[in-house]
């Protein structure tokens, strides 16, 4: 961190601002560096186009904005024998947010326990394509974690772009079709993207709600309501 801000010195000194998003780390520990400092990946984005003078325009359907509430009664009704979390991510930086967001509230991965897991790891890519190409090996884990009876949560990423697979959510728009939405774990996701991607965020944001998918803004988002959901499960304990 030191000799990435340290880099930055000649940028700051000509009064070009410096966003810095570190994984893990309190903004506390910049002080006085001069670097804007964001809690997030997500609220990075909103701080560079804060200030370039462009803030950041919400392209998420109506319904989405309720994502934490439809959780949080969800979550309500579940049995108390739903207590994990199992996440299955795409991105590498996303599951380490992720891991780092869940570990503040308490949240840590066990043998037996919350699952944290990155389907772009070498482990799990060695002969074969990535998960962003090729998401079958993610949607495996998923389509096992919503069938256990422990599971409570499932949180996944959606990553658009050029050269990723043109329907991203083929697999698990039907995944989160079958479970009971009165009892059943929750899937909550977010799409990392825009709607000029050649799989449309919105599109897809769209198919995962109809699916009973509760679509997060921000994968820091997804992860706090996870927590939050965890929370609300831990008092009614």
């Amino acid at each position: 961190m030191a000799r990435v801000v340290e880099a930055c010195a000649p940028l700051l000194g000509r009064g070009i601002p410096v966003v810095a998003a570190f994984v893990g780390l309190g903004g506390h520990a910049l002080d006085g560096t001069g670097v804007h400092v964001a809690e997030s990946l997500a609220d990075s984005a909103d701080v560079v186009a804060r200030l370039l003078g462009h803030p950041p325009e919400d392209s998420l359907p109506p319904d989405a904005h309720d994502a934490a509430a439809s959780a949080a009664e969800r979550a309500r009704r579940q049995s108390s024998d739903r207590r994990l979390i199992h996440g299955a991510f795409c991105g590498g930086t996303f599951a380490a947010e992720t891991r780092s967001l869940l570990a503040d509230e308490g949240i840590s991965e066990s043998v037996g326990g919350h699952t944290l897991i990155d389907f772009g790891d070498d482990e799990y890519t060695v002969g074969r394509p990535h998960p962003m190409i090729d998401p079958s090996a993610r949607d495996a884990r998923i389509r096992w974690a919503v069938t256990q009876p422990s599971t409570s949560i499932v949180l996944v990423d959606v990553v658009l772009g050029h050269g990723a697979t043109k329907h991203p959510v083929e697999s698990l728009v039907p995944i989160a079709a079958a479970i009971d939405a009165a009892s059943g774990p929750i899937v909550i996701a977010h799409v990392c993207g825009t709607d000029d991607d050649p799989q449309c965020r919105r599109d897809l944001v769209e198919q995962l709600s109809r699916a009973g998918v509760v679509v997060a803004d921000s994968n820091a988002d997804a992860a706090r309501i996870a927590a939050a959901c965890m929370a609300m499960e831990r008092s009614h304990g």
